[in-house]
């Protein structure tokens, strides 16, 4: 029989439970808990929720935004661990570690445990049924334990999705502590149909997504942390609490995030009246010193009715098309093979990279201003991004608000970044639609005027490049493009930026084709590095999400302060790493119609003027930096 959830956590006051008295007399029991994920390239199609709903698959921008965990992040949580003493639970997708034999090597080597979280962060339990979800189940725990070493002991679901059926499965596949249960302080008992099963509380109030979902800091992120650690502390000298801080090494393993995050860490290692656990040793210790007698208390409780029960529906075979099938990866010592038609050049993670900038630069930082033409009525048949910005929120047509708003940056904020990066030292680099080229030719003259350094960007914000296009509808844009481009600006740009970063799994290819030295959609790294097709190859310039001010400022609801700031600490952060670990870059873009504006400048200007004075700085831009890499036979890439 199949339970309902509320019947499986039968409800259980704080008031007159009895007490839980963690070793040492600590108050408290803290574990942290980083992601470890690989979200798929171009997902199957799922019946119950986009993983990419900004665009068209593959949305390249979030993509290589959460790519980044692998590739760079998960090494800076790793060395904030070691600093601070902190023994993680990593939560994994094992998928991830066949593509990452790196992280799972790390993982192997730390002391910390490992909980399972499903094959792919794009892959969800909740469009299983039972026989498929267990099949799902078992093989993430098998894969895990091999690739690791280490027993999994507890689960949460990729994309926190889970079945009725799950508590049940887990039980039966010998594990003691399921995670998605955020219903309590405590760990509370969770009725299984076979064996025993805790709820070992996760977090999504201190859970650093909020970072990308909500209007929150990593300074904000990191206060909700201490208060949150103060407050448990002193009621837990009662009775035993526990805290849980989830990171993801995308989002935390960010240079502009990780000192934040060292700052709570370095909080609570000095807190003698924290236990700092994993979470296999709270759920064992919990098991053994304090299950017994909170079920008795919880079963004891008053009960008003009680929900019925449904028969467990269960199939007899695995669904078509290969469900619990392990993913393959081909691999070399340079290039190397994902889930996309490219050879990747690999990260340079902990060797560093190797080389130097020019004058022995630490750090290669370039800001690139964006201007993008907005169709009022879109073109029939076109794509635009669902994130897309500007006025408050989407109108009907005419849509008086976005266009103004945005036509704003045309009129007078380009001018006012091009005059502060001018006054502070850096190249005027500029990526510009084909249809601003053409509808604005005074300010192409005066931009030119200024010696500015084109990148190409498509056609219009509101006609985005995407994998909806055919073959030869897409070979025809970005030709057209580049064409259109090149006449008008009298130079043919070097380098490409989608709108919005919009691209097909082809893109890459075609502007190989085409002649297009480097593209800067990706943002999975902290220094340039090549992909590879049959056709050639071309240059990645990184441009991570989290320093896009649309992304941050617009869609995220970041404070200007917040966003400013937080590039200011990455760029301190990498050229501090980049003494150990090898050359590093750092990309900002904006927009004329948002930083531009008046009191978002004023952040803007007091940012740019203390990169200027930061030691170690090269400021550059991407094509410059491109021409370097290739004068020096590439050696500040990834290895």
């Amino acid at each position: 029989m199949t339970m309902d959830l509320r019947a499986r956590t039968p409800y259980s006051p704080m008031h007159g439970r009895p007490p839980i008295r963690w070793p040492g007399g600590a108050s408290l029991a803290l574990w942290v808990a980083p992601n470890a994920e690989h979200y798929e390239y171009v997902p199957a199609n799922k019946t119950s929720r986009n993983p990419w709903p900004r665009s068209p698959h593959p949305d390249v921008q979030q993509y290589s935004y959460r790519d980044y965990g692998n590739r760079q992040g998960i090494w800076r949580l790793d060395g904030l661990f070691k600093e601070f003493g902190i023994r993680p639970t990593f939560s994994v997708n094992s998928g991830m570690l066949t593509y990452y034999p790196e992280v799972a090597e790390l993982i192997a080597d730390s002391d910390g445990a490992v909980m399972g979280h499903g094959v792919y962060n794009t892959d969800y339990l909740h469009e299983l049924g039972r026989a498929d979800e267990r099949a799902v189940l078992k093989m993430t725990v098998d894969d895990i334990s091999r690739l690791t070493g280490k027993v999994v002991r507890g689960y949460l679901g990729p994309g926190i999705s889970a079945t009725v059926d799950t508590p049940d499965i887990l039980a039966e596949l010998g594990l003691s502590y399921q995670a998605e249960w955020v219903l309590d302080d405590q760990p509370t008992p969770i009725l299984v149909a076979e064996g025993r099963l805790v709820s070992l509380p996760y977090t999504f109030e201190l859970n650093d997504a909020r970072m990308i979902n909500d209007p929150c800091s990593a300074e904000q992120f990191a206060d909700s942390c201490l208060r949150q650690l103060a407050r448990l502390r002193s009621e837990g000298a009662e009775s035993g609490r526990v805290m849980c801080i989830a990171l993801h090494s995308f989002i935390s393993g960010q240079p502009h995030v990780a000192p934040e995050l060292g700052r709570v860490f370095d909080e609570i290692r000095r807190c003698d009246d924290v236990w700092i656990a994993t979470a296999d040793e709270i759920a064992t210790w919990y098991l053994e010193h304090s299950y017994e007698e909170q079920l008795r208390f919880a079963l004891a409780q008053p009960v008003k009715g009680s929900p019925a029960s449904t028969p467990r529906r269960i199939e007899d075979r695995h669904r078509a098309g290969g469900r619990g099938q392990r993913p393959g990866v081909a691999v070399s010592s340079t290039f190397r093979q994902f889930d996309y038609p490219y050879l990747v050049e690999s990260a340079a993670n902990a060797t560093g990279a190797g080389g130097t900038w020019p004058d022995e630069k630490s750090l290669a930082a370039s800001f690139v201003v964006w201007l993008d033409y907005l169709d009022v009525s879109p073109a029939e048949g076109s794509t635009q991004s669902s994130w897309l910005g500007g006025g408050p929120g989407t109108r009907p047509y005419p849509d008086y608000a976005r266009y103004a708003h945005r036509e704003y940056g045309h009129r007078v904020g380009v001018f006012r970044l091009l005059d502060i990066l001018a006054s502070n030292g850096f190249p005027l680099v500029v990526a510009v639609d084909s249809m601003t080229a053409t509808e604005y030719p005074g300010l192409i003259d005066e931009l030119n005027r200024r010696g500015v350094e084109w990148i190409a960007h498509g056609v219009a914000v509101t006609r985005m490049l995407s994998s909806r296009m055919s073959l030869e509808k897409e070979r025809d844009y970005i030709g057209e493009s580049l064409a259109t481009l090149e006449e008008v600006l009298a130079v043919r740009p070097r380098g490409w930026i989608g709108p919005e970063y919009g691209e097909s799994s082809r893109t890459p290819a075609l502007l190989m084709d085409s002649g297009v030295e480097f593209l800067c959609d990706w943002g999975n790294d902290d220094h340039p590095y090549r992909l590879r097709a049959d056709t050639g190859e071309i240059w990645v310039v990184p441009s991570l999400a989290c320093y896009d001010d649309s992304f941050a400022l617009d869609h995220r609801k970041l404070s200007t302060h917040a966003f400013y700031s937080g590039v200011l600490t990455a760029a301190e952060t990498l050229v501090s790493e980049a003494a150990k670990s090898g050359p590093r870059s750092l990309v900002v873009n904006v927009r004329p119609w948002l930083t531009g504006q008046p009191f978002r400048a004023t952040y803007f200007a007091e940012t740019t003027e203390a990169l200027s004075r930061l030691e170690g700085i090269w400021r550059t831009s991407p094509g410059a930096m491109i021409s370097h890499l290739k004068a020096t036979g590439g050696d500040n890439a990834a290895s």
